[in-house]
């Protein structure tokens, strides 16, 4: 390169080249010192920028799922509170029932004590209606809790069953169901065909037929047809049935009769399903006294929970003077509360927990029908008492190790968020000390490549010594 050039001047177009590069270093150092991020951007760092991204929002997941675990566990601090209030009146109720079983009092005397005896339960069950968290009330068994939802899905359907589909279901009862379809009648004029058929179902509890419905309903022309036998609605289409029968004209057939059995489960409404049963066993306050297991044994109606050592868990006569008998599955306020919680930033079950909660009012605890008027009712609500006591007890326990469970998860999302949280910055975050020398580095390069290039440019001037 000649240095007498005047239009072409390689110094100044090096030195420009320079100055402009470590321009852009400089601006790269200013921009991440200003930030604190060595990624402001993907083209700082594509692949680093990915994984940031997706620390960080696992991060924020896990510190969201830390304070749902508090709240969690708020919500059982606020049960317990509850429990321990409904403890000390079963204790006080127990003591006027021991007052009231012995013959040195009249039955005046027992029927004061019995006014106050009442007023503690009326309180016990005030008390469980009003205990709430957030609007919701944990003590009465009333949040997210239904035996079986309305809308329903089948399994266990017999191949036998064929032109029979189930619809929905209002029946409470899981099942399973025995279902018969026969046809009770025909006629025709020789064009058409009217077939009565008689739909019935046998409903089973362990091997024993606990509910018999059935209803009659006529087709024409073997037109499918939708019937409601005792909340479970069906849709038949006798033209599937196994047995084809001639019928009333010549080439005309009809189905006679089908039957089968199947079981009901729930689909999706955050209550008792197949696919949303807990994981292992628990305390005899989860015990599902209908299906002979506990919570996370069952896949169906896993939420209808009867309470040990109260009328769900036997069929036996029981209670206040009428002495009444009581239904196999308990009453329907045993039912127990559920929650669902989200304990993790991802979506599988290793990141959620379940839990429920009595039903703790007087008649989930079975004491609804309970008085100390005589010496006998008074010593049969003894029992009675002393079973809602270790119910209670025992509520309190599984309470307490859902709570220490609870701690545990919180501490180990706080320790796997600092661990990620340290991963994250030694990828997103910049390191200062080397930034800021690399800064001054820069900043010298600068201020030198700013004097070179006037220099270079300045080395044209000389040209003009020879036209002088």
């Amino acid at each position: 390169m000649s240095i007498f050039a005047l239009r072409s001047n390689g110094l100044a177009s090096s030195a420009y080249k320079n100055l402009s590069s470590t321009q852009s270093n400089l601006n790269s150092n200013i921009g991440r010192l200003s930030s604190g991020l060595r990624i402001n951007s993907t083209a700082d760092d594509s692949a680093g920028s990915n994984i940031s991204v997706r620390m960080n929002n696992q991060i924020r997941g896990m510190s969201q799922a830390n304070r749902n675990a508090q709240n969690a566990n708020n919500l059982l601090a606020t049960a317990e509170s509850g429990l321990s209030d409904i403890s000390s009146i079963l204790s006080k109720m127990r003591e006027l029932s021991v007052q009231a079983s012995t013959d040195t009092l009249n039955d005046v005397d027992r029927a004061s004590i019995n006014l106050e005896f009442q007023s503690l339960k009326d309180e016990l069950t005030r008390i469980a209606n009003v205990t709430e968290y957030n609007g919701m009330n944990v003590l009465n068994g009333t949040y997210q809790t239904a035996g079986i939802p309305e809308a329903q899905i089948t399994n266990g359907w017999n191949v036998n069953l064929q032109g029979v589909e189930v619809l929905d279901n209002d029946n409470p009862h899981p099942g399973p169901y025995n279902v018969f379809v026969s046809k009770q009648s025909s006629s025709g004029d020789g064009t058409d065909i009217d077939v009565g058929y008689r739909i019935s179902y046998h409903e089973e509890h362990d091997g024993v037929e606990i509910n018999y419905s059935e209803n009659s309903v006529t087709s024409h022309n073997q037109e499918p047809f939708d019937v409601n036998v005792n909340g479970v609605n069906f849709r038949v289409d006798p033209t599937q049935f196994p047995d084809q029968v001639p019928g009333n004209w010549s080439g005309s057939s009809i189905g006679n009769s089908t039957s089968g059995q199947f079981t009901l489960i729930g689909d999706g409404d955050g209550t008792a399903k197949g696919s949303e049963t807990w994981a292992g066993t628990g305390p005899e306050s989860l015990f599902n006294a209908e299906s002979g297991g506990y919570v996370g044994d069952q896949d169906n109606s896993v939420y209808d929970q009867s309470q040990p050592g109260t009328s769900g868990a036997n069929s036996e006569p029981h209670g206040g003077a009428g002495g009444e008998s009581v239904n196999i599955d308990g009453p329907r306020d045993n039912i127990r509360g559920h929650w669902r919680l989200q304990i993790g930033a991802d979506n599988d079950i290793n990141n959620q927990h379940e839990f429920s909660l009595t039903n703790a009012t007087a008649n989930g605890l079975d004491l609804e029908g309970d008085n100390v008027l005589s010496v006998d009712n008074a010593r049969t609500a003894i029992t009675a008492i002393d079973h809602a006591i270790d119910e209670i007890n025992r509520e309190r326990s599984y309470i307490g190790s859902e709570q220490n469970k609870l701690q545990f998860t919180m501490s180990n999302l706080t320790s796997n968020i600092q661990s990620i949280e340290s991963s994250r910055s030694s990828i997103e975050d910049v390191d200062f000390a080397a930034e800021a020398a690399d800064l001054a580095k820069n900043q010298i390069l600068a201020q030198s490549g700013t004097a070179m290039l006037a220099q270079a440019s300045a080395i044209s001037q000389n040209i003009l010594g020879l036209l002088a």
